[in-house]
């Protein structure tokens, strides 16, 4: 496995041939393209794939297998919160967080640790060094995402907390509610 960046990330348990970078100008049609093709996540615009890659680069990773793109995450480092006050967020979560937007894994690497792998390289970037929480919205019926984060936080030894973010009032009809994951603070051992 190969990466961009230079980490401390150990992913001795991927299957050869992995590479996980951060995405480079041009790379946000082939987050759209596995976006679409997950059949499980929100479809966004081509171009809002474009601006998050090119203004969190450092926030994002694209695996590939041999070449082929088989995963990423497109997330952010939030500098404050708006969340209101019906949400609890520690007072030391603005600029510590690491918000995973969209997380998407191939259905023939599921279960292989590439999510994991892909988080861990995102973490041991220079950028986030400072992250000490990680967050992400999930819906209900998301049970592959729930597993994923309860895991991520038992990695971490941390806690996992979850509160609903947006309720159904508050998005279109069609959309379930989002309820925010919480993870943190968390604990880092060169994983």
């Amino acid at each position: 496995m190969t990466e961009t960046s230079t980490t401390t990330a150990d992913h001795s348990s991927l299957s050869p041939g992995i590479e996980l970078a951060a995405p480079v100008k041009g790379e946000g049609r082939i987050f759209w393209q596995l976006a679409r093709a997950s059949g499980v996540l929100d479809e966004n615009s081509e171009y809002c794939y474009h601006l998050l890659q090119l203004h969190h680069a450092h926030a994002c990773v694209l695996a590939r297998h041999a070449g082929k793109p088989v995963g990423f995450i497109v997330g952010y480092l939030p500098g404050s919160f708006q969340y209101g006050t019906d949400i609890n967020v520690p007072h030391d979560a603005a600029g510590r967080t690491l918000f995973i937007w969209q997380l998407a894994v191939d259905p023939g690497m599921r279960g292989s640790g590439l999510a994991r792998a892909m988080t861990d390289s995102i973490l041991a970037r220079p950028e986030c060094q400072s992250v000490r929480y990680i967050q992400a919205t999930v819906t209900p019926d998301n049970r592959a995402s729930t597993r994923f984060f309860q895991s991520l936080a038992a990695r971490y030894e941390a806690q996992l907390t979850t509160q609903c973010l947006l309720n159904e009032q508050e998005l279109s009809s069609d959309h379930e509610p989002e309820h925010l994951f919480h993870i943190g603070p968390i604990h880092r051992k060169n994983h």
